[in-house]
């Protein structure tokens, strides 16, 4: 059950691995339909791994700077937790959030599961775990 509009307009870019990236456009199609919605879906490979098709946990912050830029980010970008280092503000190849979010010149939402990631873009819940300097 989406709602028809959201408050306040957003533009964010969702960031995945290869693998599931298509399983996902019919999800963020529907989340775009939302009036004043935009994400925009990223499904990367890993350079770090050296594989074309990569799950989304694997990814490495490396990953993200190779694969991200010089794309249209929006206002920030939403990543799953299993990203990263359980309990920490580090991606597998030790690169620190911070310093991704330095190199893509945009704010990094670390975020649960994927049904936190909707709720929080559609306004449901304004939990977005976003990482301070650790």
């Amino acid at each position: 059950k989406l709602p028809q509009k959201i408050k306040k307009q957003k533009k964010v870019s969702w960031i995945v691995g290869k693998l599931v990236y298509e399983a996902l456009i019919p999800t963020v199609k529907k989340l775009n339909n939302i009036d004043g919605l935009t994400i925009n879906l990223y499904g990367l490979s890993s350079i770090y791994w050296g594989q074309e098709q990569v799950v989304t946990g694997l990814l490495t912050g490396e990953d993200l700077i190779a694969g991200l830029k010089n794309k249209d980010l929006g206002e920030a970008i939403y990543i799953p937790s299993l990203m990263l280092k359980l309990n920490t503000d580090l991606f597998l190849d030790d690169k620190k959030v911070k310093d991704v979010e330095n190199k893509l010149n945009t704010k990094i939402h670390v975020l649960d599961d994927s049904n936190d990631i909707i709720n929080t873009l559609i306004g449901i819940s304004n939990k977005t775990n976003s990482l301070k300097n650790a």
